[in-house]
């Protein structure tokens, strides 16, 4: 007859429970794939496409890579989740919003996290006609004085706003755009 201990039980049960929650669904994955859901700032796929995109516009205006900031990222959520432009933080900051008619049963958020960045890289044309003060975007994304970044979508769509919008943020640090320092900061 074989003896078992207290210690092989719980150790049993840890097991079953541990394989249960296996087996059952993620619902976090699951609410990737729904339309209204953003991926979270905290994904480290999420933070290696915007690293990855951003540096490479920021090395051919020879500005130094950015590193991922948690901090930066709860900021630009804040204020990507109050579905309109704030630009009142200490940090650079930079905002984009899109919305479809008819709305989508899923988005690509890898190609509309591109196209935010791609507008913003887009106004180097106006910073190299001298129209710096419609560049902010440019300037701020290449910005050699910053060294952080955080980014982030709305966690869901803006259900307030008349076009039902998603919002974008990225804040930088340090904030970019100062006065009097554009020569140095900035290699259109």
């Amino acid at each position: 007859m074989k003896i078992i201990s207290i210690f092989q039980i719980v150790n049993f049960f840890a097991f079953a429970i541990k394989v249960g929650a296996a087996a059952m669904p993620n619902p976090s994955h699951y609410d990737l794939a729904r339309r209204d859901s953003s991926p979270s700032p905290s994904d480290g796929s999420f933070q290696n496409l915007n690293l990855s995109y951003i540096n490479n516009i920021r090395g051919q205006h020879r500005a130094t890579a950015l590193i991922w900031d948690d901090n930066l990222a709860v900021a630009a959520l804040r204020k990507a989740n109050g579905c309109r432009v704030d630009h009142s933080g200490p940090h650079g900051e930079n905002a984009f919003s899109f919305w479809q008619e008819p709305a989508p049963s899923s988005t690509d958020w890898t190609a509309k996290t591109r196209n935010a960045i791609d507008s913003w890289a887009k106004e180097k044309a106006l910073y190299n006609s001298g129209r710096t003060n419609q560049a902010y975007h440019f300037t701020q994304l290449v910005w050699k004085g910053s060294s952080r970044i955080g980014c982030a979508w709305t966690a869901h769509v803006c259900q307030g706003n008349a076009h039902k919008d998603w919002w974008f943020y990225c804040d930088f640090d340090p904030r970019g755009n100062v006065l009097g320092h554009f020569t140095e900061n900035v290699t259109g």
